[in-house]
């Protein structure tokens, strides 16, 4: 028994090996998978948890099928089923907005405030609303050898470009694709920009309380790095986009959150290391040597990501102070601080947000500006236009 579980402990670390190698070398943009199948399906399912999207949706069940991890012929990761519900006002302005929810994902973004969900406000104010989703966690492959989850954001951003070239109209609408994502979903949209060129056709971006997995490495490393021991500073006022809208710098940490359920043994999870032991979520005190350059390379912030989104406005809303914290904040900043002058994006703010909802609610919180519902949906409705007619 022993001389079998040192070969398959052997196994898995050459596979984690090859994995380390693949992302290393990998360049930028990766390549986007293929839609194998988009068909009409009412009524509208629900989502794995009782979400709904928009009323007035029509719905399709997509395949996103062909997501290469550069390391085995044929991939090893699988094809994966969402429904995309698709509203489509009768004053459509032209633009369309594409939703992403968190966590696993399998729940539409039907999230706002005083009865009022971001969807509804998007629809009202005469944008195409996208909701999607998926059958199930867009971020993992139960029982798979190798999870890299930076290749399996190629769901999302294969799902959301289709969207953009065969929902929105591609290039030639008559308005432009925009797309907000939220925690996970946050994560999913920050990979599309940095790793699967999706600066290229979005036109505005809104990420809330993310994205969380800028750097996995530093979230999950254990004993954690030096300069990630103490919590980092987050938004200095001399930080590039953090001199308006905000209430000041705060503090929080990079590591995931331990303890049954945590982000932590969640990353674990997704990542096919729970031996690993990510920010000692086990108690076990194992370091985590064998596992760092493994999580650094899949992570949004690694070598060979971009961050020059020149047609593209983004917008940052980051939870504080007055509720409890988790990494969200943290993360966030260890993306958001590779933005340092104006030639990155068209437009850009990160958000301080007071009072939060939870850890990463941000649309019950508080900015400088006011309302974080009302600013962040603004910022959505008054920016998802070409810049010509801005």
């Amino acid at each position: 028994m022993k001389k079998q579980l040192l070969s398959v402990f052997l196994a898995d670390s050459l596979i984690l090996v090859l994995c380390s190698q693949a992302v290393r070398a990998q360049g930028n943009p990766l390549k986007l998978g293929q839609v194998t199948s988009f068909v009409p399906i009412s009524p509208c399912p629900a989502g794995a948890g009782g979400s709904h999207p928009l009323s007035v949706a029509v719905c399709y069940t997509a395949t996103v099928a062909d997501c290469s991890d550069y390391t085995f012929s044929p991939p090893v990761i699988p094809p994966l089923n969402a429904t995309v519900a698709v509203s489509t006002p009768l004053n459509w302005n032209g633009s369309t907005i594409f939703l992403h929810n968190g966590s696993s994902g399998t729940e539409y973004f039907s999230q706002g405030q005083s009865g009022l969900s971001y969807a509804q406000d998007y629809y009202n104010n005469g944008f195409q609303v996208v909701q999607v989703a998926w059958a199930s966690d867009w971020h993992d492959n139960p029982g798979a050898a190798v999870k890299v989850m930076k290749y399996e954001a190629c769901r999302p951003a294969t799902l959301m470009n289709y969207v953009y070239t065969n929902i929105h109209g591609g290039p030639n609408a008559k308005g432009v694709m925009c797309a907000q994502g939220h925690s996970a979903g946050s994560g999913a949209m920050a990979y599309a920009l940095a790793w699967y060129g999706a600066g290229n056709y979005l036109a505005d971006v809104v990420l809330t309380s993310g994205p969380v997995y800028a750097n996995i490495e530093a979230g999950c490393q254990y004993p954690a790095a030096q300069k990630y021991k103490n919590p980092i500073t987050v938004c200095p006022t001399t930080q590039f986009g953090c001199q308006d809208g905000t209430l000041g710098s705060w503090t929080d940490f990079v590591q995931y959150t331990t303890g049954k359920g945590g982000a932590a043994q969640a990353v674990a999870g997704y990542t096919n290391t729970p031996s690993g032991n990510c920010n000692n979520y086990t108690g076990s005190g194992q370091n985590t040597n064998n596992y760092n350059q493994d999580w650094g390379g899949m992570s949004i912030v690694s070598a060979g990501a971009s961050y020059s989104y020149p047609k593209t406005r983004l917008y940052a809303f980051l939870c504080a102070t007055g509720q409890s914290q988790n990494n969200s904040a943290g993360q966030g900043q260890l993306f958001y601080t590779n933005f340092t002058g104006p030639g990155q994006t068209l437009d850009y703010n990160v958000y301080r947000v007071d009072s939060c909802g939870g850890d990463e609610e941000i649309w019950f919180g508080t900015t400088a500006d006011g309302n974080a519902f009302t600013i962040s949906s603004d910022d959505m409705i008054n920016g998802c236009v070409s810049s010509a007619v801005r």
